[in-house]
Formats: C-alpha cells, structure tokens, sequence
C-alpha cells in the first residue's frame, strides 16, 4: 500500500506540480472513469488506440450516426462492417454508447450540426416518436448500451420542446433497459446564445445518466489563436454546471487535438499532424502558462500569411485531467480517439491501477 501511495504522490508532484492536494473521507475517494469517441472518419485508429490500452477505458463512444433528409436515422457503414469489433470490446468490460448528430446528409453533401432538422422532429409528434423508436431500435442492433445524442447548434427557440424531448426520450430508453447521455455546449451561465442557450442543464439533468459538457473550442474562427480551453475556462464553466446538474452525472469532454489558424482559415489538426507540421517547418514548440494548463503551440510563415497553431499533448491534458479529478469529477470523456498523443492513454491506465488514497482523491 505505501509503494501504491508513494507512486500516486509522484505521479502528482512530477506531472503536475500545480495541483494542491486535498483530504477527504474514504467514502468520497472514487476511481476516475475513462471513455473516448471514435468517429466514423477515423474508426480503424480509433480501434486501434483501444486495442493498445484496453485497461485505460471504461466506455467507448461510437460518433457513427447522423440524419436523412427524411429525419430517419443513418448508420455509417464503418459501424455495421465492424460490429464483431465492436462486441469484442463490449465482452472486455467496455461499454458501448451509439453517439447521434444533428449532421443532414442530402444527395452526397452533408449539413454539419443542423438546427433545422432537430427542430422539425420537436415540433412533429409523429416524427418525434418515430425517432425515439429508432434511437432504441438501433442501440439495440448495434449492441450499444446507451444512446448518446449530440444535438448541437440548436435553435434557442426549441429550448422548451428540446427538454421536453429529452424527458420523453429518457423514459422511453430506461424502460427498454439503455442508458441516456446528453452531450451540450460549454456555457459559464444562463445564455440566450444559439447552441448552448438552447439546452437547460437544470432541466435536462434529472432525465440523463449522463451530462457531458464540452469543454473546448475557447479558442476558434470567432477568437483567434489560444488553447483549446484554459484551466481557468474549464473551471468558470464545471462551476456553473455543478450549480445544474449533480457531479455524479456531470462528465467533462476534453478536446483531444488542436487548430491551425491561418488568414482566412481555421481547421482543425491532430497531435500527430500537429507536430509533423512543427517538424517540417523546423519551429520550435512553446508552452502556454502552466496556470492556464501549458498547452503547447507554434507559429510560423505562410503563403496567405502567419499561421498559427494550438494543440494537446499528453502533458497539457494531464494537467487538465487532474484540475478536473481534484474539482470532484471523476468521469472523463475525451474527443476523439485515434491520432492523439499515445502517452495519454498509458498515464490514464496508470491513473485507473491506482487506488485513490487519501489525500490524493477528489473533492466535492
């Protein structure tokens, strides 16, 4: 036990030296959990990253179905194709969510994070209930155990009938033996904004298992250059959650990857293309303050001008992980899984071998 203890110290004092610690009583002192989205695009690295460090994960969350302009529901192929993957990971011990976005799929294009098509079915009875029967028909032949739905975008004028929805839908899923998440926009208060002023977490939380709040995107397109989300940020916005929803039910989403701003474009990039693109360009790599979670980043010259990019590594998500575990969150989703920072997992299976001994635990 002193040799458990002992490491658990160092893994807090030599990752994270910010991180003050904190007693509480045996009762509190929880393991943390670990679950990963792996997306349609990337499902083969996604798997991957499972199968290197099974023991890092709790449940898996499949981003693999989105809308028809019909408001039916449409799986990606890659999901059917894999489903003895998929079942081999479920008989692990790993649960398996079926994640559904409000992307609308239109001969060939795609509309991503589509208000329109959520609010035709809060607005439809008849579509409404014909789309909870298939959220349940299709967990259950994709073998998920809970239904995850990503409804982003919406419109705050659906704010009553989208809570309205939810409460129907988590009926329904609970009485067919599934799980319910809700996955919403960051907000740190009471918004009228489109998106995150559109779903009540007060309303929302008594109807869910699970309140998955992302916690990225501080920085993008509207902003300029900066972290995917300062510790700072992070807390303003968990403060204000736990004011509406339990711990217990409250899950953090932590942001995986990064963005390349550049004059006229802002994308997204992947720690591995991240520090490709650092190589080629022979710059160095800079931290942000550790106060603000020492996010690494880099600029440098292009043709349309200075481009800048933000990212996550291994050591920056740990210490967001930690400020998070000390908050009393100890349920911790990441987006998404596959081409991120390999020392990630291996430090969260570290994490879950450990005991949380007294103080070193999480706090309410």
């Amino acid at each position: 036990m002193k040799t458990r203890v002992l490491i658990y110290s160092v893994l807090f004092f030599l990752l994270i030296p910010a991180i003050h610690h904190q007693r509480i009583s045996q009762a509190e002192a929880r393991s943390p959990k670990f679950s990963g989205w792996i997306t349609y695009w990337d499902f083969d690295r996604g798997i991957a990253s499972i199968a290197a460090q099974p023991q890092a994960w709790n449940d898996i969350f499949l981003f693999a179905a989105s809308f028809d302009e019909n408001a039916s529901l449409i799986v990606a192929q890659k999901l059917l194709q894999n489903q003895p993957t998929i079942a081999q990971m479920a008989s692990s011990g790993i649960a398996i969510w079926l994640s559904v976005v409000n992307d609308l799929n239109v001969n060939g294009n795609t509309i991503l994070k589509d208000p329109a098509i959520i609010h035709r079915i809060l607005t439809d009875k008849k579509l409404r209930d014909h789309h909870i029967a298939e959220l349940i028909e299709t967990a259950h032949q994709t073998g998920a155990t809970g239904v995850d739905i990503d409804y982003e975008n919406l419109w705050v004028k659906d704010r009553e009938t989208f809570t309205d929805f939810i409460k129907k839908t988590g009926q329904a899923l609970h009485a067919n033996g599934l799980l319910f998440s809700v996955t919403v926009q960051p907000k740190k208060g009471p918004t009228q904004s489109q998106g995150s002023g559109a779903a009540s977490w007060k309303e929302i939380c008594p109807h869910v298992d699970r309140l998955q709040v992302m916690l990225y995107n501080q920085h993008s397109k509207r902003t300029g250059p900066g972290a995917m989300a300062t510790l700072p940020w992070i807390k303003t916005v968990m403060d204000y959650g736990t004011t509406q929803c339990s711990h217990e039910k409250l899950v953090p989403v932590l942001k995986i990857s990064g963005m390349k701003w550049k004059p006229g474009n802002v994308r997204d990039i992947s720690f591995h293309d991240a520090t490709r693109l650092a190589e080629e360009k022979s710059v160095t790599v800079a931290r942000a303050p550790a106060s603000t979670g020492s996010a690494p980043f880099f600029s440098f010259s292009s043709p349309q001008g200075k481009a800048t990019v933000y990212f996550e590594d291994a050591k920056s998500l740990r210490q967001k992980i930690h400020s998070l575990l000390i908050q009393g969150f100890t349920q911790i989703n990441f987006w998404s899984l596959g081409p991120h920072d390999k020392r990630l997992s291996r430090h969260l299976a570290i994490l879950k071998s450990l005991p949380p001994p007294q103080g070193f635990c999480t706090t309410r």
